[in-house]
C-alpha cells in the first residue's frame, strides 16, 4: 500500500500545498468586494487574474496570477520548454486595468477594452510555477483616452512592462462614490 491510506490523507496533502493567500488592503479599499473577479466578462480559462492584492480606486491596483503547468496554452508554447505567452501576460494586465476602472466607479463598454498606442517590453520568461504580480497605475486622462502604465513582476524581478491608452469615451460613470476622476 502506498503512503496514502484514504481520502483524509489525500485531503490533508492537498491542503498542505496551498499557497498563503495575500490579504486585501481593506483600509484603502473600503467597500471593495472580494468577489469582484466574478464581474469580469470572461470565463475560465480566459481569466488571467487570480486575486486582487490591493487597490486604490482611480489610482492603482495590484493583482496576482499563478502560472500553472495545467494551463492548456502552455502545452504547445514550446513543447520542450513551456513559457507563458507574452500576449497572455498583456491580457492579465488589461484585465487588471478593467478591474481598476470598475472599482473606480466606471462601467466600461466592450470597445473600451481595445488598447491604443501600446508599448510593451517582455523582460523575463514566465514559467510554470511562477507567480506574476501585476501593478497597474492610472497615470492620466487626455484627448478622450485614459493612460495606464503597468508592470508584471516575478519574485520582485520585472517580467513585463507596458504603457497604453484606452478609449475614455467608451466608459460611463456608474454613480458609485469610490471614483474621483
Amino acid at each position: 500500500m502506498g503512503p496514502f491510506r484514504g481520502a483524509e490523507d489525500r485531503q490533508s496533502l492537498r491542503l498542505s500545498f496551498r499557497l498563503p493567500s495575500p490579504r486585501l488592503n481593506w483600509k484603502e479599499n473600503k467597500g471593495m468586494r472580494p468577489d469582484l473577479l466574478r464581474e469580469l466578462p470572461y470565463k475560465k480559462p480566459w481569466i488571467f487574474v487570480d486575486r486582487i492584492i490591493s487597490c486604490i480606486p482611480s489610482q492603482q491596483i495590484s493583482t496576482l496570477k499563478n502560472i500553472t503547468s495545467s494551463d492548456f496554452f502552455l502545452r504547445g508554447h514550446f513543447p520542450s520548454y513551456s513559457v507563458f505567452p507574452g500576449m497572455l501576460l498583456l491580457e492579465g494586465i488589461k484585465q487588471s486595468c478593467e478591474l481598476l476602472v470598475k472599482l473606480s466607479g466606471y462601467e466600461p463598454e466592450p470597445e473600451f477594452l481595445q488598447a491604443a498606442q501600446l508599448q510593451i517590453r517582455l523582460l523575463k520568461p514566465s514559467l510554470p510555477g511562477d507567480t506574476v504580480v501585476y501593478s497597474v497605475k492610472w497615470t492620466a486622462e487626455e484627448d478622450g483616452r485614459m493612460l495606464f502604465s503597468a508592470e508584471g513582476k516575478i519574485e520582485g524581478v520585472p517580467s513585463v512592462r507596458c504603457t497604453f491608452r484606452l478609449a475614455a469615451d467608451a466608459v460611463r460613470h456608474s454613480g458609485r462614490k469610490e471614483g474621483t476622476r
